[in-house]
């Protein structure tokens, strides 16, 4: 492609050429010619790459090879001296050339120079298809790996995504530690791949492919396009007995948002046992949220009783897939502590509404 030698280092370049890339060959060869891009000037090696490339199918290098000689000292042929009397001094006539073979000569010649122009019109608009054709074709691979590779991934970047935006109580969102998990997925993912990660190493953008930049953007669009599908689904299509606890929580917290709350899954900060805050009209709440294939005890009241003071919420709730025991009834009942099934979630709205302006006391 036309852009190699502008684009590439020269390590790059033997890279692409080990690979077969005639364009790299050409690049190579031209560099040596002229002695630019770190390598030194060497005709010899001109000649090499250039033969190289024009092998494989290049045609500037083709014709590059005939106006780069092979730089060797040759022998120069003996000139015999002349002797005079050998010079033979009989006298040739010129040929009479009339007007009308002077006129069918310069037919002939115009005819072929035009012939020529033609032929050589049509190779090089053919050249130039091929060369966007494949070009086009390289673009397309590269991006077909890079969406294939997203998508086997998605539920974990989804997950990754979930755990890593932070939103604080004041309604700012952060992405800091989001930016740093692509940046880590670009890098010991995609970049596994030879064609991804020569690009991501180029020393500047190439026109046409894809950049840090784009695949960045196009993790983002992917991500929040697979949630947007999911919160469409959610939940008729989950089996949360297939959940993780962290996959759990993130559960739990959807089918409060898809009812109206705003939440905010606090695991990755650890607030003191607490797993979700979330609030409804004036009215906070500290969820945490147990998955477990046994009964739930009194420990995980006591848990979310420090939780929602740490947190200084104005209810406590324990949500879970599984029953709880009877202390743990017991205890919530005398401290005032929800124990819910997360069926019960879409409906809990209803159960803790405060009308607006009225003030919870702790």
């Amino acid at each position: 492609m036309s852009d190699y030698k502008l684009h590439y280092s020269k390590d790059t370049l033997f890279k692409l050429a080990e690979k077969g890339s005639d364009d790299a060959m050409y690049s190579i060869g031209y560099r040596y010619l002229e002695g630019i891009g770190g390598l030194p000037k060497n005709s010899n090696k001109a000649y090499e790459w250039f033969k190289k490339s024009a092998d494989a199918g290049n045609i500037n290098a083709l014709n590059m090879l005939k106006k780069t000689p092979i730089m060797t000292i040759e022998k120069q042929p003996v000139i015999s001296s002349i002797n005079p009397v050998n010079i033979e001094t009989t006298e040739r006539p010129y040929q009479t050339v009339t007007p009308e073979i002077s006129y069918a000569s310069g037919y002939i010649t115009l005819t072929s120079s035009l012939i020529f122009l033609v032929g050589f019109i049509v190779f090089r608009y053919r050249f130039l298809k091929n060369r966007e054709e494949k070009f086009n074709n390289e673009i397309r691979v590269i991006n077909k790996q890079i969406n294939t590779l997203i998508n086997q991934h998605i539920k974990v970047l989804s997950l990754k995504y979930k755990q890593t935006v932070i939103y604080d109580d004041y309604g700012n969102v952060f992405f800091d530690k989001w930016v740093l998990e692509v940046a880590y997925f670009i890098k010991h993912v995609l970049a596994k791949q030879v064609e991804i990660r020569i690009l991501l190493e180029a020393e500047a953008d190439i026109k046409g492919y894809p950049n840090r930049s784009d695949i960045e953007k196009r993790i983002m669009n992917v991500v929040q396009l697979y949630e947007q599908q999911r919160n469409a689904d959610h939940p008729k299509n989950i089996d949360v007995e297939l959940l993780s606890p962290i996959e759990f929580e993130h559960y739990c917290s959807d089918i409060l948002k898809n009812n109206g709350w705003k939440t905010r899954v606090t695991k990755a900060s650890g607030d003191q046992g607490v797993d979700i805050i979330a609030k409804y009209d004036n009215v906070n709440v500290a969820f945490q949220c147990k998955k477990y294939s046994s009964p739930i005890g009194n420990k995980a009241v006591q848990e979310i009783i420090a939780g929602k003071k740490f947190v200084q919420a104005d209810i406590a709730a324990v949500v879970s897939n599984s029953r709880y025991t009877s202390s743990a009834k017991q205890l919530a009942n005398v401290t005032g502590v929800y124990l819910l099934h997360y069926s019960e979630l879409r409906q809990f709205n209803k159960k803790i509404y405060l009308p607006n302006g009225y003030e919870v006391t702790h």
